[in-house]
């Protein structure tokens, strides 16, 4: 009789298991599905197709910028002086505005002067051959007319006069040239700007290799910045 009652209360639990079991899915299977989330398609583009702007990393450089040298070398014997934000006075250098034509530093003239001289006294010796030059060229036309000069004589003078005639005109270039390097002694800004360095200091040399100054032209600036060969066709003018 025990055992009767063990197996009997066995089957009973099995059958209430499978009760169960059908139960809930019965009602799993009443449980409503999720309504169908609502998507928005578009097509694939790029960032700088959409609007955006484009964003790159520039340098501010100014509207022009040149460096300063003597046409000619020389001590420096002046460089402009200027009153600094403490009241003194000083040579002008880095950070100060300068107007178009301001004289900025000179070099020792007697240097220029004394080519000045020397060229001058070339013009005049090459002058004074060419007029001898000249007087013996019209007494050789008046004997070559004469037949009392002969040919290789006549065209000997002619020579001598117009080799004379090349080196006044070489001379008077000469002379130019070292009047200009004269006028040159003082070096002047070429432009309003900001000067950016000074190299010159008084009683240093100065020459045509070396730069004196550094001055730009802020008045108006340009931003340079690299663009990447594959966005170039996407960059038009006015655009951000």
């Amino acid at each position: 009789m025990p055992t009767r009652h063990r197996s009997n209360g066995s089957q009973l639990m099995a059958v209430l298991a499978v009760v169960g079991s059908l139960s809930g899915r019965h009602q799993a299977s009443r449980i409503p599905s999720r309504p169908p989330t609502s998507v928005r398609l578009a097509a694939v583009t790029t960032a700088q197709s959409s609007g955006e702007a484009l964003r790159y990393s520039a340098s501010i450089l100014p509207y022009a910028q040149v460096d300063l040298a003597f046409r000619t070398s020389g001590y420096v014997t002046g460089v402009k002086q200027v009153r600094g934000a403490d009241g003194r006075i000083r040579d002008i250098g880095t950070g100060d505005f300068v107007e178009k034509g301001t004289v900025l530093a000179q070099v020792r003239l007697e240097d220029m002067q004394n080519q000045v001289a020397q060229a001058q006294a070339q013009l005049d010796q090459a002058v004074a051959q060419h007029t001898q030059a000249d007087q013996d060229l019209g007494r050789a036309k008046v004997l070559f007319s004469a037949q009392s000069l002969t040919k290789p004589d006549y065209d000997q003078s002619q020579q001598r006069f117009n080799s004379t005639l090349a080196a006044v005109d070489n001379a008077k270039a000469v002379l130019r040239q070292a009047e200009l390097t004269l006028g040159d002694s003082d070096l002047k800004a070429p432009f309003s700007g900001v000067l950016l360095n000074r190299y010159i200091d008084l009683g240093s040399l100065g020459s045509p290799s070396t730069a004196a100054f550094t001055i730009a032209d802020i008045s108006s600036v340009k931003a340079t910045f690299g663009v990447p060969d594959d966005a170039l066709s996407l960059v038009r003018l006015g655009q951000q």
